[in-house]
């Protein structure tokens, strides 16, 4: 995958996304982790360190002379290689879908950090986090003037907010996703008047 993705060479933008989508279902589909396992660190730092660390090297090289351990080390899950991209793939997993991992090809890397990594009471409810995809890209489409990616960040903001007083692993899927559309409206609201 990662000679698919011009390895070697220093990848641009677009090699860069088609190797982590490529890695991220393959990982899903293929090492017959469970989420218990995936989270154990020593497992991301045998395989960052030992099995592929030319590749992680290759996928995020060195800035002013320096590699990011935690994209080998396995210290931050969020962060390393590998690690965030099995994550992806459970999480935005869609099994009712023609193909179930298509969320994961509907938004950018910028856009998943944001909702993945920068908000981890979010991502911790994986039916919150495909809602969460889907009504983005819903307003993606949409035509509207305000940026989405705006809305999208305030819509989080907006959606922590309530996790404190929701318990929306409880909650039915549809359900959720017509919560994510309501803060996004109002995320919208607020956005046009500032």
């Amino acid at each position: 995958m990662a000679i698919a993705g011009g390895y070697p060479e220093m990848p641009g933008t677009a090699q860069r996304n088609q190797f982590d989508r490529a890695v991220a279902r393959h990982l899903h589909q293929h090492t017959g982790m469970t989420p218990g396992e995936a989270s154990q660190r020593q497992v991301w730092a045998f395989l960052g360190l030992v099995l592929v660390p030319h590749v992680c090297a290759w996928r995020f090289p060195m800035k002013d002379g320096v590699y990011v351990a935690d994209r080998f080390k396995g210290s931050d899950l969020t962060r390393h290689t590998l690690a965030r991209l099995w994550t992806r793939a459970h999480v935005l997993y869609d099994s009712a879908a023609p193909d179930p991992y298509a969320l994961m090809d509907a938004v950018g890397e910028a856009d998943l950090d944001q909702i993945m990594a920068r908000r981890r009471a979010v991502a911790a409810t994986p039916a919150l986090v495909r809602a969460i995809v889907r009504a983005h890209v819903e307003d993606s489409n949409s035509g509207e003037d305000t940026p989405a990616r705006a809305v999208l960040r305030d819509s989080l903001q907006r959606l922590l907010r309530l996790t404190a007083f929701l318990d929306l692993d409880w909650i039915p899927e549809e359900q959720i996703l017509q919560l994510v559309r309501e803060q996004r409206i109002e995320s919208r609201k607020h956005l046009d008047v500032a």
